[in-house]
């Protein structure tokens, strides 16, 4: 492959050299002063030229490419599943270090098998499998004795642990499959996102596996990888949040699942009032359906003192005390899932957890639990102008996406009026290509006549003409771009969409400048040619790729919503603090529940403003703000 690219390299450069040569000598050459006019009529054959030959460039990687990939190999296949099993184990594994789910110790959170109200009875399943225990065994006393067929459902309410289960058991998984390299590779799905009226399922987790794991490809060699690893069994659909997707969808995908899983190991998770409303309209047959039950005093006792030293374990001793004693108490009825263990454990590293007690700050055990919620953001944020800001902006976010846990950021920009990116747009076009075009028409008729008054006309016509083009450009913005650069992480994506938004541009942008250059260069000699053919070319160059790629219609969305927000840096932030957590290349809140308690739109969020100490992260604050 690499002799392959190295020969189409040499040969797109020997041909551009050799068509160089060619336009040199057919205009500076001897007898260039006595063919003006034919010089003129080369100059549609060079504009083709020059097309040709970026397109080569651009498309001759992925001739390579098909050239050597036409074959999924054995061996490929094998490269295949190492790759996406080391990739999936070490992403997993930063994602459970970075969410506080493995340091410093995970709750123990235990299992029972479900009722028959919507799972099959205990005596359906082999009787080797009548077991129960904790969740960081489930690889061992369930998911293994099933095989390949293994078919399992975690229920449990918010906060339970059914997301961190199925997350345990999948890096317990990974890192057991050295001594079996034969098992399936985990694949983790959010079930939010997927339309099963509209999309197969193996074409939507295909489609999710290449978009997180871009690396394949170039791993195996082969354009299909995941469609063949899906097809030949090589992964394992771990599909979470079956409570998430829209209700009139939930009986029609566990359906689905049930016929077009065959062949392929399955954990789905769910809330149970959700699943048992799904089983109701659907079915996913054999399934071994388990519920997560309620951490009790004694575990709650073990994660909140693990790691406390001297009068911080004394305070959370007494804390652990009141569970036991006192069950009525909104704390105990509280403290009973990973969620709100984790964030009183966190809200509370270092302030004194003693505050917690009692029932006249806190009545309820949804009172405290918001409470708990709020104060984690008030650690990610302490300065009280930056925390109104991220509220502002996470609300704004929360109450978009609704239902829905996957942050496409990419589709932001449909959340902002579509008008509004018409005049910004246009606008934004037009100041750049006008004032470019201008400059260049006035330089080309300042050589002529007086060179002051043509700048000046040159740019109010260029002016002119760049708002129409503008115009025009905003008239046909998509509704929708995704970005199409395969990169592994939302950040990356972003930067390697700009970068695809300037390589747009460049092709026009050469061939445009170059054209221009030689129409003036004609008529008024070779220095003004350059002049004019570098200041078009750079503006094609802008302006073709200004609308072309994801990142820039989020800038676009950005300034139509008037306030100086940079939300990709702002959401890079928040994932930093640990208020966002990453999925493949979408975000999602670190918890549902903030989500769900942000996106309340009986709670006010507060304005976003600057702070008065830092500025926001990823933030401009604006006169408006």
């Amino acid at each position: 492959m690499d002799g392959v690219k190295l020969a189409g390299r040499a040969a797109v450069v020997a041909f551009l050299l050799a068509a160089t040569a060619g336009v040199v000598w057919m205009f500076l050459g001897p007898g260039a002063k006595n063919a003006l006019v034919s010089n003129a009529n080369v100059i549609g054959g060079l504009s083709g030229v020059c097309t040709l030959a970026f397109s080569i460039m651009t498309l001759w990687p992925d001739v390579a490419r098909r050239r050597t990939a036409d074959a999924f190999t054995t061996q490929a296949m094998q490269v295949a599943v190492d790759y996406l099993s080391s990739e999936t184990l070490h992403y997993w594994c930063a994602e459970a270090k970075g969410r506080k789910i493995t340091m410093p110790s995970p709750a123990v959170v235990r299992w029972r098998w479900s009722s028959s109200s919507y799972a099959a009875t205990v005596h359906e399943i082999e009787p080797t499998l009548l077991t129960e225990g904790v969740v960081n065994k489930l690889r061992e006393l369930l998911y293994e004795p099933l095989g390949a067929q293994a078919r399992i459902v975690l229920v449990g309410g918010p906060g339970s642990g059914k997301t961190t289960a199925m997350m345990l058991l999948l890096i317990d998984i990974l890192k057991s499959r050295s001594s079996s390299p034969t098992s399936p590779v985990p694949l983790w799905l959010t079930l939010g996102s997927w339309n099963p009226d509209t999309t197969a399922l193996h074409e939507w987790a295909a489609a999710t596996l290449s978009r997180d794991h871009p690396g394949l490809v170039t791993a195996c060699g082969h354009r299909s990888a995941a469609k063949e690893l899906i097809r030949a069994g090589k992964v394992a659909l771990f599909l979470d949040g079956l409570d998430e997707m829209p209700p009139e969808r939930q009986g029609r995908a566990l359906d689905v699942i049930d016929r077009e899983s065959v062949g392929l190991p399955l954990v789905i998770t769910s809330r149970p009032e959700q699943y048992g409303d799904a089983v109701a309209e659907g079915r996913l047959w054999g399934a071994a359906v388990i519920e997560m039950l309620p951490i009790d005093p004694d575990q709650a006792r073990d994660f909140l003192l693990t790691e406390q030293l001297g009068d911080r374990r004394s305070a959370w001793e007494a804390v652990a005390a009141n569970l036991k004693d006192r069950p009525d108490d909104p704390i105990a009825r509280t403290l009973t899932t990973p969620l709100a263990l984790c964030l009183a454990r966190d809200a509370y590293a270092n302030a004194d957890p003693m505050t917690l007690l009692g029932s006249d700050v806190h009545p309820t055990s949804e009172a405290l639990l918001q409470h708990l919620l709020f104060r984690s953001l008030t650690i990610a944020y302490p300065d009280q102008g930056e925390r109104e800001h991220a509220v502002y902006w996470l609300s704004w976010i929360a109450r978009h996406l609704g239902p829905e846990r996957d942050l496409r950021w990419w589709e932001i920009h449909t959340w902002v009026s579509f008008k509004k990116q018409q005049l910004i747009m246009s606008l934004q076009v037009g100041v750049w290509l006008g004032i470019l075009v201008g400059l260049a028409a006035g330089i080309s008729v300042g050589r002529a006549t007086d060179r002051v008054s043509g700048l000046v006309v040159g740019i109010v016509l260029g002016t002119i003409v760049g708002v129409l083009r503008g115009l025009v450009s905003a008239l046909r913005l998509p509704e929708v771009v995704p970005p199409t650069t395969p990169v592994g992480d939302p950040a990356a994506i972003h930067r390697a969409e700009q970068l695809r938004g300037l390589k747009v541009g460049l092709a026009p942008g050469v061939v445009g400048g170059a054209g221009s250059g030689l129409v003036v260069g004609l008529p008024f000699g070779f220095a003004s040619g350059l002049t004019v053919g570098l200041i078009l070319g750079f503006a094609y160059w802008l302006t073709s790729g200004l609308s072309n790629d994801a990142a820039s219609r989020l800038q676009i969305a950005e300034l139509a919503l008037g306030r100086g927000v940079k939300l990709m840096p702002f959401l890079e932030s928040a994932w930093h603090k640990q208020v966002l957590r990453r999925a493949g290349t979408v975000y999602q809140f670190r918890h549902a529940a903030l989500q769900d308690l942000l996106a309340d739109p009986s709670r006010d969020a507060p304005h976003p403003r600057r702070p008065r100490n830092a500025a926001p992260a990823g933030a401009t604050p604006s006169a408006r703000a």
